[in-house]
């Protein structure tokens, strides 16, 4: 078994690692009226297509698990705890609609969200952030 090199000293244990501790990132906050931009939007959009690129269905799309640090315009995703992983071997036609139904959710509330910027409330993406979740 191969893994990254700061990884090796795990390789021996009888326990294999099975969580992995982020980062703390200061001031997130949820995408949301006060957060959104185009360019954010676009990237989250980016991101949850690499996390699929890479064998991993999120699973939880909803914008509590969209971050934005507004200081440096970082944007991620959290909490993979729904998150399903599989390998090209191992991939299923259920997997592939986990996947799609993943991007059209973030697409969607990513769309509805530039709507509600332009109304100055939210109205649109409303059931994302009280109703879905």
């Amino acid at each position: 078994m191969q893994w990254q090199p700061h990884l090796n000293k795990f390789l021996q244990d009888k326990h294999r690692p099975n969580a992995i501790l982020l980062e703390f990132i200061p001031n997130m906050k949820q995408i949301g009226l006060e957060t959104y931009t185009e360019d954010r939007a676009a990237a989250l959009l980016s991101i949850i297509q690499q996390i699929h690129e890479a064998g991993i269905c999120h699973c939880d799309p909803y914008p509590r698990n969209m971050m934005v640090q507004p200081e440096t315009d970082r944007v991620l995703w959290i909490d993979f705890d729904r998150a399903q992983t599989v390998s090209d071997e191992s991939i299923t036609d259920r997997h592939h609609s986990w996947m799609e139904d993943d991007t059209l959710m973030t697409a969607e509330l990513l769309d509805f969200l530039a709507k509600d910027m332009k109304l100055g409330k939210l109205f649109h993406a409303w059931g994302y952030y009280y109703h879905y979740s």
